[in-house]
């Protein structure tokens, strides 16, 4: 996994390159997502013990990855470039290393 996330960080800073160019480049990092090819894994009491160890208190759905990347392609994120998102209901943000 981290071999994953240092290429989606590499490829996310050739957004400065881009930038002049007026191309942002940024990534989302999704956290517990329940999708259709999920959710027989995650119903009931599953899904609620996964959800206790999310700050929010919650697993996540296609619709907060689509929300977030929807967003990311709009005209209000013109100045938004070289960032990675996490969409994880806060699960990284106590993590020190990533």
């Amino acid at each position: 996994m981290a071999a994953v996330r240092s290429s989606v960080f590499r490829r996310v800073q050739h957004g400065r390159k881009l930038g002049e160019h007026n191309i942002r480049a940024n990534a989302v990092g999704p956290g517990l997502i329940v999708s259709d090819g999920t959710k027989g894994s995650y119903q009931g009491e599953r899904a609620n013990e996964r959800a206790k160890n999310v700050p929010m208190r919650r697993v996540g759905d296609p619709t907060d990855i689509a929300d977030v990347i929807g967003f990311l392609c709009s005209h209000d994120a013109r100045y938004v470039s070289g960032q990675v998102i996490y969409i994880d209901g806060g699960v990284t943000a106590g993590r020190t290393s990533l």
